[in-house]
């Protein structure tokens, strides 16, 4: 076996006589180092902001109250329901492993003061956000009656003015929740200035087959909705969905306003039957967990974005470098590690892989181009491969005329480099 020596580590080239090709080794650890020569060359675009980010594990099991709230949600505007006791920590099941906020929808009824649960908080500051990105954790219970659906949780602007048969006209406000129907599907429910009645504009979410999303009772998902703001008198808004990473709606072509006196401005947790006619009511108590509330400026957090700035990049390497072997369970997230970014057990190998794996990627529109590598990057590549071509092992190799090709050995990412073989005196 042939060693080389290298400021990132050492490659050792593993010679198997009997196809003559010719694999370097190389462990996540090493590429991961190489990625970070090669971060210092690209630019990354501007980090996200995380404007909410809360979870209930720090919560007592029993009433979610007024108080236990309005400590959580410093920056209310308004909750329906809490007094009522339809809100409600317990453990978490279906497939969630911690404290959740549990939700009754009570049956024959209807609308938010007597269905479900509704609050809705502002921004740090009171500040509002031209692009803002919500998810959420959600899981209906087995037994769930939808009725003819109801109302799930979203973003507004001008603290939801523009909402419950209130149409958005440009000055008082926007919103976008989402829906789920009578047969577990949903739809985007937006109030925007071109909506055509009194009340909410629908806009299916749609999976890649084409066919309409349907939710199954007793298993969790993870619903994602970013809110680009128009240009006043300009209809370049956009709205774009993710049903567990899968694009299920991508809506452009949006006026949420006339003028720029107000933006994304609060998260608006809205979940009940309704619809205020009785036919939209539940014919049975029904029930639905909630977890990860998040809301980030930018399209938020994917695989690898452990602090959610939008951009798989060096911050996120430093956390899985700096925090190497840190048991979650016992310690809870590292600092700077989003916390609805969950992190299950110790931070090791799983955590490199998908730094290496989506290093660079970012979901931002308009992010891609400042993605790519600057020439000096794309010459420390060159290196790279120049180096990988000068290592030979010792003896002789059979000859082989198979095309390169990248193979997975032991869970390290092995680099297969097959050759035209050479005679070779002895």
């Amino acid at each position: 076996m042939a060693i080389l020596h290298s400021p990132v580590g050492e490659f050792h080239a593993l010679p198997l006589r009997s196809s003559g090709r010719l694999y370097f080794a190389v462990s996540a650890r090493i590429l991961l180092l190489i990625a970070v020569l090669i971060s210092i060359n690209v630019g990354v675009g501007a980090s996200a902001q995380v404007l909410l980010d809360e979870k209930f594990d720090d919560l007592a099991i029993g009433p979610y109250t007024v108080p236990i709230y309005e400590s959580q949600f410093p920056n209310s505007v308004f909750h329906q329901g809490l007094w009522n006791g339809r809100g409600a920590t317990v453990a978490g099941s279906y497939g969630l492993d911690s404290t959740t906020l549990r939700v009754t929808y009570p049956k024959n009824t209807v609308g938010p003061a007597a269905n479900g649960l509704q609050f809705m908080t502002s921004f740090p500051g009171g500040q509002s956000y031209d692009d803002a990105t919500v998810s959420y954790t959600l899981v209906f219970e087995p037994g769930m009656d939808f009725g003819r659906g109801g109302k799930l949780p979203g973003l507004t602007g001008n603290r939801g003015k523009a909402s419950g048969g209130t149409p958005a006209n440009g000055f008082n406000g926007w919103s976008s929740r989402v829906m789920f129907s009578g047969a577990g599907g949903l739809y985007q429910y937006v109030y925007h200035v071109d909506q055509p009645t009194q009340f909410g504009d629908r806009f299916d979410w749609i999976d890649e087959q084409g066919d309409p999303v349907i939710l199954e009772t007793g298993r969790p998902y993870q619903l994602k909705t970013q809110v680009v703001m128009n240009d006043p008198l300009l209809a370049n808004g956009r709205i774009r969905s993710w049903l567990d990473g899968e694009l299920v709606l991508d809506r452009d072509g949006m006026r949420f306003r006339l003028d720029d006196q107000y933006a994304v401005g609060e998260f608006y947790f809205s979940t009940f039957h309704g619809g205020a006619t009785p036919d939209w009511a539940p014919d049975v108590n029904s029930f639905a967990q909630f977890d990860n509330l998040h809301v980030a400026t930018g399209i938020g957090a994917g695989p690898g974005d452990f602090n959610a700035d939008g951009t798989v990049s060096q911050g996120d390497l430093n956390l899985v470098l700096t925090n190497w072997g840190v048991d979650s369970i016992v310690a809870g997230n590292p600092a700077g590690w989003v916390r609805s970014v969950d992190l299950v057990g110790s931070v090791d190998q799983s955590e490199l892989n998908l730094v290496l794996m989506n290093w660079g990627a970012s979901q931002s529109p308009g992010q891609i181009d400042k993605l790519l590598p600057e020439p000096a990057s794309v010459g420390l590549l060159a290196v790279i491969w120049g180096i990988s071509r000068c290592v030979r092992p010792c003896g002789p190799s059979e000859p082989s005329r198979r095309r390169r090709k990248y193979l997975p050995i032991a869970g390290q990412i092995a680099l297969t480099e097959v050759q035209e073989d050479r005679k070779m005196s002895t």
